[in-house]
């Protein structure tokens, strides 16, 4: 599994999610499971994004008990298949950053990903390739 830190230039095209990815939990295995399908599907690869610290603790103060380190969310990750794990430092001033400029400064910028894959209660969303001319 390759390993990327921020907003470092890796690979351009594949699928993306994003989360904390704590435990590699049931939900997390369908957000991987759909990212794995499509990304089949496009012929391309699984990029996870993972929140370190956990967004709780900078946003709200709290100590947030973690089932997994950094390192051992990593190689779950790999187990499952993901080939490139992208470690996003989070901070107050990344939480303050509009979603849209988000996108364009963060997912476009470093990855320019052909998908995305966001689930909230196992509910999965996939934002699809932009038409590009």
């Amino acid at each position: 599994m390759r390993f990327l830190w921020g907003r470092e230039p890796g690979s351009r095209g594949g699928i993306v999610s994003l989360g904390t990815f704590d435990g590699v939990h049931q939900g997390h295995i369908a957000l991987l499971r759909a990212s794995q399908a499509w990304a089949r599907e496009l012929h391309t690869y699984v990029e996870i994004w993972v929140y370190h610290p956990h967004p709780r603790t900078i946003l709200r103060q709290e100590e947030v008990p973690l089932i997994t380190t950094l390192e051992e969310r990593s190689f779950l990750l790999e187990e499952y298949g993901v080939e490139v794990l992208r470690v996003i430092q989070f901070s107050r001033d990344l939480s303050l950053v509009p979603a849209e400029a988000f996108v364009q400064e963060w997912l476009v910028r470093s990855a320019d990903p052909r998908g995305v894959v966001l689930g909230y209660d196992l509910s999965l969303i996939h934002i699809s390739e932009p038409t590009r001319p």
